[in-house]
């Protein structure tokens, strides 16, 4: 009677899993040995959304663009009920009434979208606008998710 090996395709896969572990491990432990640079590091960034979350959608307007139309934006995108929309507006640091004017302007489109906006004011990264939704506001989920057994 000949019997057949009971594994097969796990065993190789555990083998691999192990060899690719030493081989880093051994690769980070050897002394003078530099990662190579990461370039997304080295990217700057100019977007930050207004909570904790990554975007779903974003709008953004930068300087001399043309109008702000967020309201078409808004219904252009449908959002879901649970998304917040976080408004940031770039100012020049005497320029903060013009910016306050804009946000004016920016918080009546996205009342008449249906959107209660929060607002954010950034100084020193130009004139623009980004809107972003996301599902950063409604945190009443997470915290039944997180009382439960």
């Amino acid at each position: 009677m000949i019997l057949r090996q009971v594994h097969g395709w796990q065993v190789l896969l555990a083998d691999l899993s192990l060899i690719l572990f030493i081989t880093a491990a051994a690769t980070i432990s050897q002394p003078g040995t530099e990662a190579a640079p990461d370039r997304l590091a080295q990217q700057t960034i100019r977007f930050s959304p207004g909570g904790d979350t990554l975007p779903a959608a974003v709008y953004r307007v930068e300087t001399g663009d043309g109008p702000d139309d967020l309201r078409a934006w808004i219904s252009a995108y449908s959002p879901d009920p649970r998304e917040s929309l976080d408004i940031t507006i770039g100012y020049h640091p005497h320029r903060f009434d013009a910016a306050a004017d804009r946000a004016r302007v920016l918080m009546r489109q996205a009342q008449e979208g249906g959107q209660e906006p929060r607002i954010t004011f950034e100084a020193d990264q130009g004139e623009g606008i980004t809107a972003s939704f996301g599902f950063s506001g409604n945190t009443v989920v997470a915290r039944k998710l997180l009382n439960t057994p």
